[in-house]
Order: C-alpha cells, then sequence, then structure tokens
C-alpha cells in the first residue's frame, strides 16, 4: 500500500476555471468493495471515506479517467492487481465542470504511476460558456 497523495487539477483559458483537488492513493491487490475499470486489466477503483458519498456521475468520471490510462497503469506494476482508493475529491461549484473530472482522474494516475502525460487538449467555447476536451 502507498501513501495517499493529493493532485490538484488547474485550468484556467476563459473568463473562470476549473480546479479539482484528488486525494487517492494505490492498493496492490483485488479490492473486497470496488469496480474493475476495464475488463482488459486488474486495475480496480473504489470510493472511501467522504468520496464514498459522492454523485454518481462525478464516480462514473473517475471511473473513465482511471480506465483511459488502465492498461499504462497496469504496465508500470507489472500486471499485478492494482485499485486505486478515492479518499477526496473536492472543488469550488464557481470553478467546477464534470467534464473535468476524468482528465483530474487521469492527470493523478499519470503522476502516481510515473506516466507520460496523455494528450489532452482544452479549449473554452465564451458563447456555451464551458470547457470542451478533446482526448487524444
Amino acid at each position: 500500500m502507498t501513501e495517499s497523495r493529493t493532485y490538484i487539477y488547474k485550468l484556467l483559458k476563459g473568463p473562470w476555471g476549473v480546479r479539482i483537488s484528488l486525494t487517492a492513493q494505490v492498493v496492490h491487490g483485488e479490492p473486497s468493495d470496488g469496480e474493475r475499470v476495464s475488463p482488459e486489466v486488474p486495475v480496480w477503483i473504489a470510493f472511501e471515506e467522504t468520496a464514498s458519498a459522492l454523485d454518481e456521475a462525478v464516480k462514473t468520471g473517475l471511473r473513465d479517467g482511471l480506465a483511459a490510462v488502465a492498461s499504462e497503469v497496469s504496465d508500470s506494476v507489472g500486471g499485478t492487481p492494482a485499485t486505486v482508493v478515492i479518499h477526496r475529491m473536492s472543488y469550488l461549484e464557481s470553478d467546477f465542470q464534470e467534464e473535468g473530472v476524468p482528465v483530474a482522474m487521469c492527470r493523478w494516475a499519470e503522476e502516481e504511476f510515473s506516466l507520460p502525460p496523455r494528450r489532452i487538449e482544452a479549449s473554452f467555447d465564451r458563447v456555451a460558456n464551458r470547457y470542451s476536451f478533446d482526448w487524444r
């Protein structure tokens, strides 16, 4: 088991930004209560502490962000089962957009597992007053 680590995802390309703080840790092995993020690789996600009360759409975003790098995560731990346990996620309503959640999870995993950064283009649509994320 590793220590939990907090990653803060920040984006500011328009009149407002996205800031998401994510605290998680890696536990080696299969969880007793968690969900496999990809059928091809032994990587799971679990929610504990205040993260267990997150909205289901936010949990889905976290799963999706981890699933995007699951094969790289699995490679980095030699194919052994690994669980990312989400402890806390926080944000201010004024600096939040749900589509930023998978990006924050992906970036946390990249740092935790020393993965090369995935190309994710973010742009601000002034008419819609929203950010768009293009996963490449």
